[in-house]
């Protein structure tokens, strides 16, 4: 009966208008003017109410009136066009607070990323120091250690040798305090 009474007294595009304004609202309107539909969809019923009281709007009907009937159909869906306006916003804040966090968590990710490759950088550079800048005093300390133990060397030559084993001594400290730098710069979480 309440159906048949909504469309007695509004017709099916009255219902559907009605309702669909406040559905349409939400979704078009901010969040603090939502119940602006609900409010205009009281104001338009109570005119259409006041209008069929005082005989402006006639009704063409044979079945009989009943004013009141007609104030609960149409308190009825000014009261529903509350409640779709209200679980509706309640639905798109929702929606809304989702759609933030997965942003947030992709920004993340795309920092984390950033932060990785960074990191990647900075060992490849570890690594590439390590197998060819450390390399050159390490085997030239080879061959001396060689020279040494193969060959008969004079004071002179013996303190040439010497004098290069200093300097290579000297180029794989740095070389190692560089790496060592560069491993602090990684922090690694």
């Amino acid at each position: 009966m309440f159906s048949v009474s909504i469309i007695y007294y509004l017709g099916l595009y009255g219902v559907v208008y009605f309702l669909g304004s406040s559905i349409i609202s939400v979704i078009i309107v901010k969040t603090s003017y939502k119940y602006w539909s609900s409010w205009l969809n009281t104001f338009i019923m109570g005119s259409y109410l006041v209008g069929i009281y005082v005989g402006l709007i006639p009704i063409h009907i044979d079945i009989e009136y009943d004013l009141y009937e007609a104030i609960a159909v149409f308190s009825s869906v000014i009261f529903l066009s509350f409640i779709l306006n209200y679980v509706i916003s309640k639905i798109f804040l929702g929606l809304q607070d989702t759609i933030n966090a997965e942003q947030k968590l992709i920004s993340d990710l795309a920092n984390h990323q950033e932060i990785l490759l960074n990191q990647n950088l900075k060992l490849q550079d570890i690594s590439w120091i390590n197998s060819h800048l450390i390399r050159t005093p390490i085997t030239r300390l080879m061959g001396i250690v060689e020279v040494f133990n193969e060959c008969e060397l004079t004071k002179d030559e013996k303190e040439y040798l010497i004098e290069n084993i200093h300097i290579s001594a000297k180029e794989i400290d740095i070389l190692i305090q560089d790496i060592s730098n560069k491993s602090e710069e990684i922090n690694i979480k």
